[in-house]
């Protein structure tokens, strides 16, 4: 199990899940030059241009998709 942890969340994952989200992330950044990450109770959002313009992603985790995800409400 892998920790994540900042001032406001917590994240644990399995080492399966931590190569998987990892690999969304790395191939995100392929697609854009900047990446906004939006944490809510219900997971984690990004939407995004590639840098061309030619393509839209978008990107949902699902707060059940990580074996523990807490989030201090009052910065949700």
């Amino acid at each position: 199990m892998t920790q994540i942890l900042f001032d406001t969340m917590y994240i644990l994952l399995c080492d399966s899940k931590l190569a998987k989200f990892c690999e969304i992330l790395s191939n995100i950044k392929h697609l854009s030059e900047f990446v906004t990450l939006n944490f809510s109770e219900e997971g984690i959002y990004s939407q995004g241009m590639s840098i061309d313009h030619c393509a839209i992603y978008e990107v949902k985790m699902n707060a059940d998709w990580f074996h523990e995800f807490e989030i201090d409400d009052d910065d949700a």
